[in-house]
């Protein structure tokens, strides 16, 4: 999509109203651990490439709302410092859509690592994470 950009000289409006962050609500934050225990386990596994088979999440939502749960997704995957790796979606026979991915490093502009201080220097996880992941994970049963 092509960006028109103008230039003209004319009066703009005042903007001096911030914009509001966007609130986590409870199935962000659902996401946001679904996200996390991915990380958690494909960083205990040494962040393999890709096994349609092994260290994947997927969900099956409306096709109408494939695209709004890529975004919830792809905003779980920034908080925990991680890039998705989607697979083609599938339809199910009853129309639904699943949407399957797994978790990858994310990487700097030089093609390094991020700075994360849940994985320790070989990018497996701390006890912190792991302790993390373990409550989030009791709070589910419960």
């Amino acid at each position: 999509m092509a960006i028109t950009l103008h230039t003209d000289t004319v009066e703009l409006p005042e903007q001096t109203d911030l914009v509001v962050g966007r609130h986590r609500d409870e199935f962000q934050q659902d996401t946001d651990g679904d996200v996390l225990i991915l990380k958690g386990n494909t960083a205990s596994a040494g962040w393999p490439e890709s096994d349609p088979t092994k260290l994947f999440h997927r969900y099956v939502v409306d096709a109408d709302d494939a695209t709004e749960m890529k975004s919830v997704i792809r905003r779980a995957c920034t908080l925990h410092k991680v890039e998705a790796v989607f697979y083609k979606d599938a339809k199910t026979e009853a129309g639904h859509v699943s949407i399957k991915f797994h978790v990858a490093r994310k990487l700097d502009k030089d093609n390094k690592p991020v700075t994360d201080a849940s994985l320790d220097a070989d990018g497996k996880p701390t006890k912190a994470m792991l302790d993390e992941i373990k409550a989030l994970k009791e709070s589910r049963k419960s």
